[in-house]
């Protein structure tokens, strides 16, 4: 299921980065315009999850150490707070 939030916008996950594996974070008006990045933070390979308010978004980004990094951040990029790492 795609996540949108109470203003109609989709939150999604796409490799942008030439010559690059890496995913991005981005944030879209559902018509497909004002496309933007979340978060610097590279993602791993799963969706990210809307919080019920619509405020927030969790991630995961996975490091050179082979730890998967669950984080949190508003969902206008702003206030990324690290939760958790696990193998």
């Amino acid at each position: 299921m795609t996540p949108i939030n109470a203003k109609g916008e989709v939150l999604f996950i796409s490799r942008r980065i030439p010559n690059s594996a890496d995913w991005q974070m981005f944030l879209m008006n559902a018509d497909g315009t004002n496309q933007r990045v979340i978060s610097n933070s590279l993602v791993q390979c799963s969706s990210p999850i809307l919080s019920n308010s619509g405020t927030k978004v969790a991630f995961t980004t996975y490091d050179n150490n082979f730890y998967y990094n669950l984080y949190i951040i508003d969902i206008d990029g702003k206030n990324q707070k690290f939760l958790s790492r696990g193998k």
